[in-house]
């Protein structure tokens, strides 16, 4: 598969409503498939065009735009708390005028830009790293859990949106490990 290739769009029925979901056009893994077709389930993203193909590529924007949605929703909301913590100390100001409240939000606001920034960051990488996943996806099973993974850069992929990976490798426990 490359960045060029096409995927077929298939029409079904889903809780009632109809969905166009993307179909693969080969054998082979293709976990930007899969992560597609579960937001669109999820009504998170949807398939706009009349064409009944739409190009890997355009699938890869159309997911850094969702994650770049997602992170401006953030940003807003977390102004918005600050705004309405200042209100929240400017009036416990003049209620309580021997507190000093105004080093608590300067404090929060620091912290939470060093979050905000990490957060862009692994944005970012997140975005970089979608196109690997016309390819396949890095995973590295941990047997203490059906949903224990060792961390990889793509598995970052599925906490950006928020996707559970789950496995269903078990160890006999009566097996002896070295």
């Amino acid at each position: 598969m490359d960045w060029d290739c096409e995927f077929q769009l298939k029409r079904i029925l889903f809780n009632g409503t109809y969905k166009r979901i993307l179909c693969q056009n080969e054998n082979g893994p293709c976990p930007l498939l899969a992560i597609a077709n579960i937001l669109i389930l999820k009504n998170i993203l949807g398939i706009s065009t009349k064409s009944s193909t739409i190009p890997a590529s355009r699938i890869i924007q159309v997911l850094a735009n969702i994650l770049i949605e997602q992170e401006e929703t953030r940003q807003k909301e977390q102004k918005e708390r600050h705004s309405c913590n200042n209100i929240d100390n400017n009036n416990n100001n003049n209620i309580e005028s021997n507190i000093n409240t105004n080093t608590t939000p300067n404090v929060d606001i620091y912290v939470d830009s060093v979050f905000a920034q990490r957060r862009l960051e692994q944005m970012h990488c997140v975005i970089d790293t979608l196109p690997s996943l016309l390819y396949g996806l890095d995973v590295n099973v941990r047997f203490t859990d059906i949903d224990a993974f060792e961390y990889t850069q793509q598995m970052s992929i599925l906490d950006a949106f928020d996707l559970k990976l789950f496995h269903g490798w078990c160890i006999d426990p009566a097996e002896v490990f070295y």
